[in-house]
Protein backbone atom coordinates (compact mmCIF):
# COMPACT_ATOMS: atom_id res chain seq x y z
CA UNK A 1 0.00 0.00 0.00
CA UNK A 2 1.50 3.65 -0.69
CA UNK A 3 2.58 5.48 2.44
CA UNK A 4 0.44 8.65 1.30
CA UNK A 5 -2.83 6.55 1.17
CA UNK A 6 -2.56 4.88 4.31
CA UNK A 7 -1.36 7.56 5.90
CA UNK A 8 -4.94 9.67 4.88
CA UNK A 9 -6.95 6.24 6.16
CA UNK A 10 -4.94 6.15 9.28
CA UNK A 11 -4.11 9.32 10.91
CA UNK A 12 -5.38 12.07 8.37
CA UNK A 13 -9.15 10.77 8.79
CA UNK A 14 -8.76 10.81 12.72
CA UNK A 15 -7.29 14.33 12.81
CA UNK A 16 -9.44 16.10 10.58
CA UNK A 17 -12.68 15.05 11.84
CA UNK A 18 -11.11 15.93 15.69
CA UNK A 19 -10.17 19.53 14.51
CA UNK A 20 -13.74 20.37 12.13
CA UNK A 21 -16.77 19.26 12.64
CA UNK A 22 -18.18 16.91 10.13
CA UNK A 23 -21.61 15.04 10.91
CA UNK A 24 -20.64 12.17 8.27
CA UNK A 25 -17.41 10.54 7.37
CA UNK A 26 -18.33 11.24 3.60
CA UNK A 27 -17.84 15.11 4.21
CA UNK A 28 -13.86 14.53 4.90
CA UNK A 29 -12.13 16.19 1.69
CA UNK A 30 -10.33 13.29 -0.13
CA UNK A 31 -7.94 13.36 -3.13
CA UNK A 32 -10.69 12.35 -6.24
CA UNK A 33 -8.33 13.02 -9.06
CA UNK A 34 -5.11 15.25 -10.63
CA UNK A 35 -5.28 16.78 -13.90
CA UNK A 36 -2.11 17.12 -15.69
CA UNK A 37 -1.81 19.63 -18.77
CA UNK A 38 0.74 21.01 -21.08
CA UNK A 39 -0.03 23.43 -23.64
CA UNK A 40 2.57 24.36 -26.30
CA UNK A 41 2.70 27.60 -28.76
CA UNK A 42 4.33 25.97 -31.61
CA UNK A 43 1.12 23.47 -32.77
CA UNK A 44 3.53 20.26 -34.79
CA UNK A 45 4.57 17.12 -33.45
CA UNK A 46 7.78 18.23 -33.36
CA UNK A 47 7.54 20.25 -30.81
CA UNK A 48 4.78 17.85 -28.88
CA UNK A 49 6.59 14.85 -28.75
CA UNK A 50 8.97 15.66 -26.20
CA UNK A 51 6.48 17.10 -23.77
CA UNK A 52 4.40 13.70 -24.87
CA UNK A 53 7.22 11.39 -23.69
CA UNK A 54 8.09 13.78 -20.24
CA UNK A 55 4.41 13.63 -19.26
CA UNK A 56 4.18 9.72 -20.04
CA UNK A 57 7.61 9.35 -17.53
CA UNK A 58 6.33 11.41 -14.76
CA UNK A 59 2.81 9.61 -14.35
CA UNK A 60 3.28 6.13 -15.73
CA UNK A 61 0.24 6.62 -18.09
CA UNK A 62 -0.57 6.81 -21.40
CA UNK A 63 -0.85 10.63 -22.37
CA UNK A 64 -4.32 11.97 -24.80
CA UNK A 65 -3.48 14.65 -27.29
CA UNK A 66 -5.38 17.97 -27.08
CA UNK A 67 -6.45 19.29 -30.19
CA UNK A 68 -7.97 23.14 -30.88
CA UNK A 69 -11.38 23.53 -31.02
CA UNK A 70 -11.16 26.64 -33.51
CA UNK A 71 -9.48 28.91 -35.64
CA UNK A 72 -6.93 31.68 -33.77
CA UNK A 73 -5.21 33.53 -35.77
CA UNK A 74 -3.98 35.33 -32.68
CA UNK A 75 -2.43 32.00 -31.53
CA UNK A 76 -1.42 31.20 -34.93
CA UNK A 77 -3.43 27.62 -34.55
CA UNK A 78 -5.63 25.63 -37.40
CA UNK A 79 -8.62 23.34 -36.03
CA UNK A 80 -8.24 20.22 -35.08
CA UNK A 81 -4.62 21.05 -34.49
CA UNK A 82 -2.43 19.44 -32.02
CA UNK A 83 -1.51 21.69 -29.57
CA UNK A 84 -1.03 19.74 -25.90
CA UNK A 85 -0.91 16.97 -23.75
CA UNK A 86 -3.14 15.91 -20.63
CA UNK A 87 -3.52 13.08 -18.34
CA UNK A 88 -6.30 12.55 -16.20
CA UNK A 89 -4.77 10.85 -12.56
CA UNK A 90 -7.90 8.70 -10.81
CA UNK A 91 -7.48 6.75 -7.42
CA UNK A 92 -4.19 5.33 -6.12
CA UNK A 93 -2.56 6.49 -9.57
CA UNK A 94 -3.31 9.88 -8.42
CA UNK A 95 -1.29 9.42 -4.79
CA UNK A 96 1.43 7.64 -6.45
CA UNK A 97 1.89 10.38 -8.20
CA UNK A 98 1.69 13.34 -4.98
CA UNK A 99 3.93 11.13 -3.34
CA UNK A 100 6.76 11.00 -6.13
CA UNK A 101 6.02 14.78 -6.23
CA UNK A 102 6.73 15.76 -3.06
CA UNK A 103 9.34 12.77 -2.14
CA UNK A 104 11.40 13.36 -5.30
CA UNK A 105 10.81 16.10 -7.40
CA UNK A 106 10.13 19.20 -5.46
CA UNK A 107 13.42 18.43 -2.72
CA UNK A 108 15.81 18.64 -6.40
CA UNK A 109 14.68 21.51 -6.92
CA UNK A 110 15.92 23.52 -4.03
CA UNK A 111 16.74 27.21 -4.39
CA UNK A 112 17.85 27.36 -7.96
CA UNK A 113 17.86 30.70 -9.34
CA UNK A 114 16.77 29.75 -13.04
CA UNK A 115 13.82 27.30 -12.06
Amino acid sequence: MQPFFHHYRTTLKKDLSSRFIYENPTQLPKLKKINLNIGVKESSLKNILPNFLGVEFITSKYPQLTQSSKNSVFFNLKKNSPNGVKVDLQGKQAYLFLQKLILQTIPNFKNRKDA
